[in-house]
Formats: structure tokens, C-alpha cells, sequence
């Protein structure tokens, strides 16, 4: 029943969330992309933006994917990008909460370009660790997201480069979206997605509890 279908969304870890990251100007500026090998996960539309945006503003930024990536779906991701620009992307994985949550900080925008997600983990760790959201427009990263300017089409390595030059040519801006999107990232502590999950279970026993005995 209707009724008795509650979403609670996913929590962030309060390790990440505790950790010591924080925002500083680094000596070359990089966006930051956290997925995995799967397609849905988009890594090449990264690429290919990342490749746009070095080809209008010069090789002034850098790219770093973290996820578990074969070395198949790296040589695809970095295929995305001209030869030019390939060397400034770089793979990580297996990192801790105080690294991830350095990496989220420092980062010019983190980019969610997935074509679909059940709830898009990533944005919510990066409001929380301090960085400002690019994503695509899949529907769960909208209903995390509903602002237009941080917003893209999965297919559309023009729009999403635009917006990434944008934050790049203006700083100030960075603090600005943050400001405007951090507070989503309050709705997913693992206070309140546990007391999003227990409250219903919690009542429904106390309903069955008061119910009389039937022999």
C-alpha cells in the first residue's frame, strides 16, 4: 500500500562527512568525476567535455576519475579526449574518507555525469566535503538538484564543457552554486536516513502490538 512505502535516500558517511577536508586554491585547478566501470556511469562524456574545454580555454585544468576502472574503460574514457589533453586525466581508486574527502574539497565542481541512478551518492558527498555540483539530468540527480544552472544533458559534451569553463573563468561563482546547493546535503546525515528507516518500522510494530489477539 501507498501507505506503508517510505524513501529514505542513502546516507553519507559520517567519517567522509567528519573528515578534515577544505576548500583551497590548487596550483592546477581539477575537476573531480566519482563512478565506476559501467557504462551508465558515463566516464566518456567526462572526456569528451574535459577534451572541449581544454581545446576553448587551453590545457589550464585537469581531470581526476576516482572509481574501480579496468584498464579497458581507461583507454575508452581517455579515447573520449583528444591526445592532447590525455596526459591531465587521472585515475584513483581505493582511497580513504580523509582522501576522498581532500580530493571532493579542492575540486573546481564535481561532475555526476551518470545517464541514470537510484539516488546518485556522489552529489550528496561532495555538498557535504565542500565541492559544488555538476550533473546530468537523470532523473534522481533533478530531484537531488532541481537548479537549471548546474544541470546537463548525459549527451551534451558542449553543454557541460560550457559550464565548466564557466566556473573556471569565474571563482566566485564556485562559492555561489555551493552556497545554493550545500544544503541538500544536510537531508543525508546517518542520523536522519536512520531515523527515516526505524521511525516506520517502529510504528508499524507499535500498531500491531495494540492490536487484540486472534485465536
Amino acid at each position: 500500500a501507498a501507505d506503508r512505502v517510505f524513501t529514505i535516500g542513502a546516507p553519507i558517511r559520517q567519517s567522509l562527512a567528519e573528515a578534515p577536508g577544505a576548500r583551497s586554491r590548487q596550483d592546477t585547478p581539477y575537476f573531480l568525476t566519482v563512478g565506476g566501470d559501467e557504462g551508465r556511469k558515463n566516464g566518456e562524456g567526462v572526456g569528451a567535455a574535459f577534451g572541449r574545454l581544454a581545446q576553448a580555454n587551453g590545457p589550464t585544468a585537469a581531470l581526476t576519475i576516482v572509481g574501480g576502472y579496468t584498464a579497458q574503460r581507461q583507454r575508452q574514457i581517455l579515447g573520449a579526449a583528444p591526445d592532447s589533453v590525455q596526459a591531465r586525466i587521472r585515475f584513483r581508486d581505493k582511497l580513504t574518507d580523509a582522501e576522498m574527502a581532500t580530493l571532493y574539497a579542492g575540486a573546481v565542481a564535481t561532475i555526476c555525469p551518470s545517464r541514470i541512478e537510484g539516488f546518485s551518492l556522489p552529489v550528496v558527498e561532495a555538498l557535504a566535503c565542500g565541492s559544488p555540483v555538476l550533473a546530468s539530468d537523470c532523473a534522481a540527480q533533478v530531484e537531488l538538484l532541481p537548479d537549471p544552472d548546474a544541470l546537463f544533458p548525459p549527451d551534451d559534451s558542449d553543454r557541460l564543457a560550457h559550464l565548466m569553463a564557466d566556473l573556471l573563468d569565474h571563482p566566485a561563482r564556485q562559492e555561489t552554486l555551493l552556497a545554493r546547493q550545500r544544503p541538500v546535503a544536510a537531508r543525508f546525515t546517518e542520523t536522519i536516513v536512520a531515523e527515516k528507516f526505524w521511525r516506520p518500522v517502529f510504528s508499524a510494530h507499535d500498531r500491531s502490538r495494540d492490536r487484540p489477539s486472534v485465536v
